[in-house]
Formats: structure tokens, sequence, C-alpha cells
């Protein structure tokens, strides 16, 4: 399967006329793809988590591009203050060689996104709304010992990623 589309209602098989689930794509994205993310609002009420091992490679990255206005909102996820709160991230980036353009991610109970892996490029994403940092660098795996073991690479890439984030707040741990 080569490129996807997908829309905020979409069931189909991916296709431009069928377009499929956002979630069920990123499972089923092959590197050196593309999802093509219909314009519209994205309904969720849980974390969206892109696993270590959904990888693209340095030859052939992963990419979810915006056609239009493309709003990933997080609000269904509720926010009471509470200590659970803390672990309700919007997105989870644990995977490496993703690239991610156009994209706005709002409404989550923690940060907007979380992002862990190695050699990730978010590209005029916004990150707004969110009831704590909009865009964390941090690890997200807590099996490992340090920090390092899991996002030492992306450290380098913080310029980048914050050159097209408007309206972000950015904490690295």
């Amino acid at each position: 399967k080569g490129d996807i589309y997908v829309s905020a209602d979409g069931v189909g098989c991916g296709s431009k006329e069928d377009p499929a689930d956002f979630v069920k794509a990123v499972e089923a994205l092959k590197a050196g793809h593309t999802i093509h993310m219909a314009a519209g609002t994205y309904k969720y009420d849980e974390m969206i988590v892109i696993k270590e091992d959904n990888s693209g490679t340095a030859d052939a990255m992963k990419n979810i591009v915006a056609d239009g206005e493309v709003v990933l909102d997080f609000s269904g996820m509720g926010y009471t203050g509470s200590e659970a709160d803390k672990s309700n991230r919007g997105i989870a980036l644990c995977g490496s060689y993703w690239n991610i353009k156009g994209v706005t991610i709002t409404g989550a109970a923690d940060n907007g996104m979380i992002l862990s892996g190695h050699h990730n490029v978010l590209d005029q994403c916004v990150f707004a709304a969110n009831h704590d940092t909009g865009l964390q660098v941090s690890r997200f795996n807590t099996n490992y010992d340090n920090i390092a073991q899991e996002i030492s690479d992306i450290i380098s890439q913080i310029d980048k990623v914050l050159s097209g984030a408007k309206n972000s707040n950015l904490l690295r741990q």
C-alpha cells in the first residue's frame, strides 16, 4: 500500500475517494509514503501513540501532510486537573523519521505532543490550547535509564521543530 488518504470521519480503504481513519492509517503507513489529511477537525478522547517500531528511515521518511486546515482536537479527553491528566497527551511520537506538516494539535489534557523519537521534523505545526506545554521533547519510554537513549538525536533538531511551530511552548526534560 502506498500513500493513504484520511478524513475526520473516514472509515474507508484509504483512497482519495474513500478516505480511511487517521489512527489506522498511522499504524499502516509504510516508509517513504504519505498520509494526506483532508481538511477538518479530527476529534479524539484518548492519546495517539506512534510506537518506536513504527518508523521510517533516513532515505524513506513517513509523512503526514495536511491538505487544508487540519485540527487534531483532543478536548474529548476532558480535563479535571487531577494527577491522571498528567499523562493525557494528544500524540506520543516515539517513532523515528516522521515528517509532519501543517497540523494543529489542541485540547489535550497534558501536552499536545510528546516528541521522543529520532530525526523527526515538525513543519508549520501549531500547538494551541493544550492544558500543559504544547510540545514537549522528552523520553516517553520509562524503561530507559536516561533521556539520551530515546531522544539523543532530536535535541539537535529543536530549531527545526520550532521554526514552523506557532503559539507553542516547548519543554525539554
